[in-house]
């Protein structure tokens, strides 16, 4: 273990964020995922029911080997899916044709992580790239509230 003197510590460049968690930050304390995954930084994992510190794919100090999310809430994380069809049957789900991972993302882009090609939210692309109009989402204005 490492031990500074109060004046040597001074003389040291700040602690940066680890992750997307930060140790000088106060613990994530969230008793639900809405308020949990509101707050930047913090990340819901339901197979524990506890708000952690985290990023877009887990939590800074683990804890959570699946069912982790992190600014939205579903009943299944959008990673759960794995084919097209069922990823954007749920909501706040896009599919990325170009690694075949179902993520978190709004009609415009993934929500948190990066899709090197081929996002998709209301259809599912078929082969050559095009998008498949039979597999329409179907949603209504009350889905959206």
């Amino acid at each position: 273990m490492l031990r500074l003197a109060r004046e040597e510590l001074s003389r040291q460049p700040p602690l940066t964020a680890i992750a997307a968690g930060n140790l000088l930050k106060r613990p994530c304390e969230h008793a639900s995922c809405g308020e949990c995954t509101a707050e930047p930084g913090c990340g819901w994992c339901s197979e524990t029911a506890t708000c952690m510190q985290g990023g877009a794919l887990a939590p800074c100090g683990g804890g959570c080997t699946d069912h982790w999310m992190q600014g939205y809430c579903a009943d299944w994380p959008c990673e759960h899916y794995s084919t097209c069809d069922d990823c954007l049957n749920t909501k706040l789900c896009g599919w990325c044709a170009g690694t075949q991972t179902c993520m978190a993302g709004s009609d415009v882009q993934p929500l948190a992580l990066s899709c090197p090609a081929g996002y998709a939210y209301q259809y599912c692309p078929i082969s050559g790239g095009a998008v498949d109009p039979v597999s329409v989402r179907i949603g209504t204005s009350a889905d959206a509230a």
